[in-house]
């Protein structure tokens, strides 16, 4: 349950922030300033999981769980972000969770990069 609340609050959240505070606003109510702020929150966050997942396959010893399913959509939106360009592990640990054979059968018509 740890490493949910890592995801969305840690994880997620700078991601959609920067993301609504700097695309999807209309250009008079962005506020670029933000964007910096969110980068070092992910970062941390990032190094955290890093850190985690060096010599696993998973997040949890048991195996493969909610939580990876969870983690890589979204670093899947971090590595279109260009996001995870520091976090070589991370983006590896994205790609083999997206060669999973649910993760084929989910993004059959959207194959995220």
């Amino acid at each position: 349950m740890e490493w949910l609340f890592l995801t969305y609050n840690d994880i997620e959240a700078p991601l959609s922030t920067a993301f609504v505070l700097t695309v999807r606003e209309p250009e008079a109510t962005r506020v670029p300033a933000v964007a910096p702020w969110c980068q070092r929150r992910f970062a941390e966050a990032a190094r955290v999981l890093d850190r985690h997942l060096a010599g696993r396959a998973t997040l949890l010893d048991e195996g493969f769980g909610i939580g990876d399913i969870t983690l890589g959509g979204i670093l899947s939106w971090a590595h279109d972000d260009g996001a995870l360009t520091s976090f070589p592990r991370l983006d590896a640990y994205r790609r083999v969770l997206l060669d999973r054979f649910a993760a084929e059968r989910v993004y059959a018509n959207d194959q995220p990069s």
